[in-house]
């Protein structure tokens, strides 16, 4: 038996749902895409964040060496050569963390200010790192003899806690760990 011919009321209507379909399909790949591209974005910050986590807590682990070093307490109950160790190995960590954290907070300026300087050293310094290297300051300014008077070494000791602290809430607004939440809230 013969198939009837496809009249073109038929074909037009074919046509325009054959259109529909593909329409709709090339706003659900665009929106996809998108979608992706958005994932793809967020999975580098995360692995930048990841990384900045996993360098402050370092950081965050020398400054506290530092910061028993700098009680009076500890200078009270060590000897002045491990006193002096320890000091000198944990300004060597500090500086370490701050050279490493170049690789993360680029100095800014760098085309204005400081341009005999190799490149990393080229500029503004980044706040964060400005921390790590007051927190450097305030160890490197005690030694096991000097400030004698405990009073003084306890200021010391405040000023390189509130360097911490400070340290601390710049990594935080940098991996801003509220908007890893939402994502993960609204990925899911």
């Amino acid at each position: 038996m013969p198939i009837p011919p496809i009249g073109p009321e038929i074909t037009l209507q074919v046509d325009l749902a054959t259109t529909a379909i593909a329409i709709i399909a090339f706003i659900f790949s665009m929106w996809l895409g998108w979608r992706q591209s958005r994932l793809d974005v967020e999975e580098l910050r995360q692995q930048r964040d990841s990384d900045i986590i996993h360098w402050g807590n370092s950081c965050l682990d020398v400054c506290c060496q530092a910061e028993m070093l700098l009680r009076p307490e500890f200078q009270a109950v060590s000897e002045e050569k491990e006193f002096e160790r320890q000091r000198f190995k944990v300004l060597g960590k500090i500086s370490a963390g701050i050279d490493a954290g170049r690789l993360y907070f680029p100095n800014s300026e760098a085309d204005k200010l400081g341009l005999h300087k190799e490149g990393a050293f080229r500029g503004v310094r980044h706040p964060v790192l400005d921390m790590l290297v007051q927190v450097y300051d305030h160890l490197r300014k005690v030694t096991y003899k000097s400030p004698e008077d405990p009073q003084q070494r306890l200021a010391i000791r405040e000023q390189a806690i509130a360097c911490k602290r400070e340290f601390i809430s710049r990594v935080q607004a940098e991996v801003d760990p509220r908007r890893r939440a939402q994502f993960l809230t609204k990925a899911i």
